[in-house]
């Protein structure tokens, strides 16, 4: 068995969901500001609001925003059991709050309602991973890459976890793969390279 690289298994942030609001707005957010209104003469409904502010809490690291996407959240969440971008924006502020098993029961609804998220998975299969059930996160990467190639964090988790396995080649093969969409990606240079490094000789 090699010994465990440098790296470690890695999460993906979801943040795709918006809605017009001021010029400007996300940008000057800080930790201590966070107000988003939609554009006038245009309504905005909870759901709207709760995973703009979420976007903004995850692309700028704004507590404020956060805050307030939490509380949007879980009072949407039991009127909204099968929407999955409620689901997994939820799930990734409990993973924030190291609240791990919310954020994982959460990502399951999410894969349940839409069992092409992404990013659930790749966050559902870290959390099992950390839990000693590798092969059940590896399915899951697996199976993120068979929809979504280019899936980096996917790669990254998926080749890691083979290589502690013991499987240095499907490891080699997992980044060969990636490095293939991503040439110039850093990160799987990077694992590649410390992959190497642990290596038994």
């Amino acid at each position: 068995m090699p010994s465990n690289a440098v790296a470690d298994v890695q999460h993906s942030a979801y943040t795709d969901h918006s809605i017009p609001r001021r010029p400007g707005a996300a940008s000057k957010a800080t930790s201590r500001d966070c107000r988003i209104e939609p554009f006038s003469g245009t309504r905005a409904t909870q759901r709207d609001l709760a995973l703009a502010y979420a976007q903004v809490a995850i692309e700028h690291d704004n507590q404020v925003c956060g805050s307030r996407a939490f509380e949007l959240l879980r009072k949407l969440e039991p009127l909204n059991p099968h929407d999955p971008a409620i689901l997994l924006q939820l799930a990734y502020l409990y993973d924030l709050r190291s609240n791990e098993a919310e954020a994982m029961a959460l990502y399951e609804r999410a894969l349940e309602a839409d069992p092409s998220q992404v990013t659930a998975a790749i966050n559902l299969g870290a959390a099992l991973s950390k839990r000693g059930q590798a092969g059940r996160a590896m399915q899951l990467w697996k199976d993120v890459l068979t929809r979504s190639p280019g899936a980096e964090t996917a790669s990254l988790n998926l080749a890691l976890a083979q290589h502690r396995a013991g499987d240095i080649q499907s490891a080699d093969a997992t980044i060969t793969r990636a490095l293939r969409l991503s040439p110039g990606s850093n990160r799987l240079h990077k694992l590649r390279s410390e992959l190497h490094t642990a290596a038994p000789k």
